[in-house]
């Protein structure tokens, strides 16, 4: 029969191997939750921003990187902010990219946090509270027949390294659980890069790999409402006005067009004189009835 120093020292060892073969098998205690956030109503044309959200987990995080995909028929980048968490906590190191994804028909971003990066200065006041860790700045194209779609704005895995979270220790490395659409359907496996984290990705090394993030997709819904066409004022109708108003705007610091298309009316991707005439000539058009 054992003593009670035997006790002890058999509940020392068994703890021992306990702590040596937990990183291994364990999850934590709670998942952490990532979403990217659905915008409900947006007009073409528009600038809408997607937060990347953190909303739940039982374990401190000190590193991610996500990479984000979207169609660029529909929509297309301004830029990344990082969110109240990488922000309000000081992280030393936050940035934002293009990445290719293999020949994919997506534009794919890739968005870097780091708590404590030991090539910046500084040390961060807190880790990972819950919040928002990007804020994903897109541009709907000015093209009306993405009036009354949806644009699906989803997490994509490229390789092991993709939608992963990192111990503020750097001894563990988080990977994706399950995968969720924007209406919260389960779509873990079911495609090679919207589904989850690779096979094979989970293979112990220095950095242990946990199974431990569940992602759910966002996007946003284009509404069928998108305006008058050379409503540059705003007021519902499209007149000399306008026009005038394109040119207050152009050469007398006057205020931005407010239609759908923003003032890009002939097509060539910027806001110039020429847009100005091309509204000229829809007017004279109109004037004289024909479309």
């Amino acid at each position: 029969m054992l003593t009670n120093a035997g006790r002890l020292v058999v509940t020392g060892i068994l703890l021992f191997f306990a702590v040596l073969v937990l990183p291994l098998n364990a999850e934590p205690m709670a998942p952490f939750e990532v979403s990217i956030e659905n915008h409900p109503a947006a007009k073409v044309g528009d600038n809408i921003e997607l937060s990347v959200n953190y909303l739940s987990g039982s374990e401190t995080f000190g590193k991610f990187k996500f990479i984000i995909a979207f169609d660029p028929a529909q929509l297309s980048l301004v830029d990344v902010l990082p969110g109240v968490i990488p922000t309000f906590c000081n992280w030393d190191s936050f940035s934002y990219g293009e990445t290719l994804c293999g020949g994919c028909l997506l534009q794919t971003i890739e968005i870097n946090g780091w708590a404590d990066d030991p090539n910046v200065p500084g040390a961060p006041t807190c880790l990972s509270a819950v919040g928002d860790l990007a804020r994903i700045r897109l541009h709907i194209l000015p093209d009306t027949l993405l009036a009354g779609t949806r644009a699906d704005v989803s997490f994509y895995w490229i390789d092991c390294t993709s939608n992963t979270m990192e111990s503020a220790a750097l001894d563990t490395v988080w990977h994706g659980r399950f995968a969720y659409d924007y209406q919260a359907n389960e779509i873990t496996g079911i495609d090679p890069n919207l589904g989850g984290t690779l096979s094979g990705c989970i293979v112990p090394g220095v950095a242990v790999p946990i199974r431990a993030i569940n992602t759910q997709n966002g996007g946003v819904e284009i509404s069928t409402s998108f305006g008058i066409y050379g409503d540059a004022n705003g007021d519902g109708r499209f007149n000399i006005s306008d026009i005038l108003y394109m040119i207050n705007y152009m050469f007398a610091d006057g205020s931005a067009p407010k239609d759908y298309l923003h003032g890009e009316y002939d097509g060539d991707g910027r806001v110039t004189i020429a847009d100005v005439v091309f509204l000229m000539n829809y007017l004279f058009l109109l004037l004289q009835g024909h479309e």
